[in-house]
């Protein structure tokens, strides 16, 4: 069974580096952001980091362990981050960087947009991603 929760501490947030290090991803987990995870059998198999700024989400990195691409987990843990992100009063999601499984996901890309959204990250792009949380919720999974 897939299980998709917040992350709760230091163990949760290691495994899931571990996971971006098999993906040869280069991110840092701030103590300010939030995490979730999604497991499988008690095995932590994936993750997102993100953190808020005003009524607007951030999202760090979306990450699944390699060999579980392809079965739509992704796409299961970002549907619980944007709804965590829902029920807090978030708005709008967005990502910093031009990923086309965000874009194939619904995000747009932002011409305009407020630059203090992304004090939070080191990241550097000139290409902004947004996602209308409500509206991305309200159509069927699994693009």
């Amino acid at each position: 069974m897939l299980i998709a929760r917040k992350a709760k501490d230091a163990k949760d947030n290691n495994e899931m580096l571990n996971i971006l290090k098999q993906n040869y991803i280069d991110c840092n987990i701030e103590n300010s952001s939030l995490s979730y995870i999604i497991e499988e059998d008690n095995n932590i198999i994936g993750g997102c980091n993100f953190y808020f700024i005003k009524d607007n989400a951030v999202i760090n990195f979306l990450v699944i362990d390699k060999n579980k691409t392809g079965e739509k987990i992704g796409d299961g843990l970002l549907r619980a981050v944007l709804n965590y992100c829902l029920i807090n009063g978030i708005k709008n999601a967005y990502f910093l960087g031009n990923n086309q499984y965000f874009i194939k996901k619904g995000f747009r890309e932002e011409r305009e947009f407020n630059k203090d959204v992304f004090e939070k990250t080191d990241k550097k792009s000139d290409t902004v991603l947004v996602c209308n949380i409500e509206k991305f919720l309200s159509k069927k999974c699994c693009p």
